[in-house]
């Protein structure tokens, strides 16, 4: 018997693989029904405010762009974003950029200028966190209160670890005057509390936690007849800074985070569980003179572990990844009029990864019986000295900026031959100045010695990092992109478009299921696949920055093919195809107390690979599957809306109130996640069976206070 398909498409191998944990996520997030730097410099000595972002505030955007094109805003105007679930998140406001696509909603990371997720970097205080998500991708690790700032760059600079992607760089809160200052978010799964207080003028102390009560209020809605889920996060974070001189800081930083779910399916006798933790400690000095001497070392932790439980049997997958840097740098100071402008510096990394592997413990006839399947071991050297030059050969018109990273990386991994590698990352920006605007063409030639793979792409740690290896060699491209800004003449309007295009070498997916774990020979660069390719794109962008109103329309379209090394006629499209993306945002803000916003994407769906067809041999299912990720899943589209209440009170006005209520998905449109077939074990039917995202009307409330 054979049933052919032309108008249904089912998901991919890999999208299969993690059906259950995926229905995981729809039970969570049903009950729960209920981005970007103020950096130490002044933010006109770039000599020109183009705005990506819109932020809610009277007068102008705080939103801006820097001469390298990283993206900035102030601490002040945090309390101002829009909220999810209570949470004002510095990392989920990257989505509402061009060029910049989830393309789901249960997606961890972002596509950004055609690179994947996974080729993104994110540093506090510039020492590397591994896997920032949690809770389905919906906000990040970090808990915002705790940061002065973030920067965010579409490219990896040569100063810091090797990468392909964008990078998140956070920096902590300090208060250096006498007295204390902090705030305290109630939300609707969580709530944190941050605290700053200095002493003499010379030592800064913060702190700042976050804990959830998932289980606690939600637990009878988790648990029936026949599912028990739990959740549960937590997220602490300190700083201690000490101003020698009004010049000289010496800076010690944590991060601590952990996750843990719990999915019990009593009907059918199996338990899954995931735990992730990101550790992280970091100490640097900064010296500022005529010129400014960065000196940082940090450790860097992360831990990740499935474990399936089933009767007679159970079965762990770990993983782990440790990190020991240490990065120096000395800079030119940036200031306003300066021609030429430099820095260089030393970066050195020691990695120890232990990939996804597998422990076996079952009952037999013979008594308990524990099984383990190999281990790969790896341990990586990364070092590079890089530097960099910039020069106005036509002062304030027309500049020319350079830079690379040169060095050598080398892994050794149990079983298998050793690894080498030369790191040479040149890059070459060029500014002009235009009347009223700029244009900005770069091209560089990024590289990443470490692949990110895992089971899906929702928002769960079931991903692992993979050394480059003889199996799969460091990631390389060629990266040239260019932009237009222009502040037009009526409306206050300012307008971007910009095109990218990446050619890419070595880039790594994992094909394997959650359930390959099971089997004992389990082995994770058994099912790695290796592709060379492009990525494509362009963007236009419409704002409005300054005003009690203030928003932004852009439209984008991006593109990516894929190819075996050995086969480069048979191509497929890559799954960070993002398709056609519209995005419309709007702000309004009254004064003193009320803001209102809201915003818009419409989106291509997320690519997959089709089923053809199904053959039914000796009550055998047989899966005919179409050519890879040529297929789409329907239209995504969402609306989000919310109002932010402030109001002081106190003896000067040192308490600040902020009251927030949002809807998530208002219009309730039904997204589609994933879709797949299911059996009719009576009578041998199969139908299509899809998963919608269930962010549909998701009201959220939530309250901060703000001391001084």
């Amino acid at each position: 018997m054979v049933i052919h398909f032309t108008a249904i498409k089912n998901t991919s191998i890999r999208q299969r693989g993690v059906q259950l944990c995926a229905s995981f996520w729809l039970y969570i997030f049903l009950t729960y029904s209920f981005n970007v730097s103020a950096e130490c410099e002044d933010p006109d000595t770039t000599g020109f405010l183009l705005p990506d972002v819109i932020v809610s505030q009277e007068g102008h955007s705080q939103f801006s762009k820097r001469e390298d094109g990283s993206i900035s805003i102030k601490k002040d105007n945090i309390e101002k974003l829009s909220r999810t679930f209570g949470e004002v998140d510095f990392i989920n406001q990257i989505g509402a950029l061009h060029s910049v696509s989830s393309i789901s909603d249960y997606g961890s990371g972002f596509f950004v200028s055609g690179t994947q997720p996974s080729q993104a970097q994110y540093l506090i205080d510039g020492a590397p966190v591994a896997f920032p998500y949690r809770f389905g991708g919906l906000f990040s690790t970090f808990n915002t209160d705790h940061f002065s700032s973030m920067v965010f760059s579409r490219q990896s600079g040569s100063d810091m670890a090797p990468r392909l992607g964008s990078a998140f760089s956070l920096s902590s809160a300090e208060r250096f005057r006498s007295g204390a200052e902090g705030n305290c978010n109630i939300g609707m799964m969580a709530s944190s509390i941050s605290v700053r207080a200095g002493f003499a003028n010379r030592l800064s102390i913060s702190a700042s936690g976050r804990i959830s009560y998932i289980d606690q209020i939600y637990k009878k809605w988790l648990t029936t007849s026949d599912i028990g889920i739990k959740y549960d996060f937590k997220d602490f974070n300190a700083t201690i800074a000490y101003r020698i001189s009004a010049l000289d800081v010496v800076k010690a930083s944590c991060f601590l985070s952990g996750d843990k779910i719990g999915y019990d399916d009593i009907k059918y006798s199996l338990n899954t569980s995931i735990r992730w933790t990101n550790t992280l400690y970091n100490v640097s000095y900064e010296r500022k003179r005529r010129n400014t001497f960065n000196i940082n070392a940090y450790y860097s932790r992360f831990n990740n572990a499935i474990a399936l439980g089933m009767p007679q049997m159970m079965v762990n997958g770990p993983s782990y990844q440790h990190t020991y840097g240490m990065n120096s740098k000395l800079s030119s100071n940036n200031q306003r009029g300066k021609i030429a402008s430099w820095n260089c510096g030393l970066n050195f990394i020691y990695t120890k990864d232990i990939p996804q592997w597998a422990s076996l413990e079952s009952d037999d006839a013979t008594g308990t019986s524990i099984r383990f399947s190999n281990s790969y071991p790896q341990n990586s050297i990364t070092s590079t000295l890089y530097g960099g030059a910039g020069l106005w050969i036509i002062p304030e018109k027309f500049k020319l900026t350079a830079e690379t990273a040169i060095g050598y990386y080398s892994s050794k991994t149990i079983g298998h031959r050793n690894y080498s590698a030369l790191i040479f990352t040149p890059s070459l920006t060029l500014i002009a100045k235009i009347p009223r605007g700029a244009v900005n063409l770069s091209c560089a030639h990024p590289c990443q010695p470490v692949h990110q793979v895992g089971f899906s792409e929702l928002g769960l740690a079931t991903n692992y990092m993979i050394s480059a290896n003889h199996e799969a060699p460091m990631q390389r491209a060629l990266a040239v992109s260019g932009n237009v800004t222009q502040n037009l003449l009526w409306l206050g309007l300012t307008a971007e478009a910009g095109a990218y295009w990446n050619l890419v070498k070595n880039q790594a997916e994992y094909q394997g299921q959650v359930m390959e774990i099971i089997t004992i020979e389990y082995n994770p660069f058994a099912h790695l696949i290796i592709s060379n390719g492009y990525n494509y794109g362009a963007y236009l962008s419409v704002a409005r920055t300054f005003g009690k109103v203030t928003g932004d329309f852009n439209i984008s379209y991006g593109n990516g093919l894929r190819h075996e090394p050995n086969y480069p006629e048979q191509t497929w499209h890559a799954l960070n195809s993002s398709g056609l993306t519209l995005k419309a945002s709007a702000q309004w803000h009254e004064g003193k107390h009320w803001t209102l916003y809201a915003s818009f994407v419409l989106a291509t769906g997320r690519r997959y690979t089709p089923v053809d067809a199904l053959y039914m041999i000796s009550n055998n299912i047989a899966t005919e599957y179409g050519k890879r990720n040529s297929a789409t899943l329907p239209m995504y589209n969402r609306l989000d809306a919310g109002a932010t209440y402030s109001f002081s009170t106190g003896k000067n006005k040192s308490l600040r109130h902020n009251i927030n209520f949002s809807f998530i998905n208002a219009l309730g449109h039904r997204n589609v996640e994933m879709q797949y077939f299911v059996l009719n074990s009576e009578n041998g039917d199969y139908y299509l069976k899809r998963l919608y995202s269930l962010y549909r009307f998701l009201p959220s409330l939530s309250y901060s206070i703000e001391f001084k």
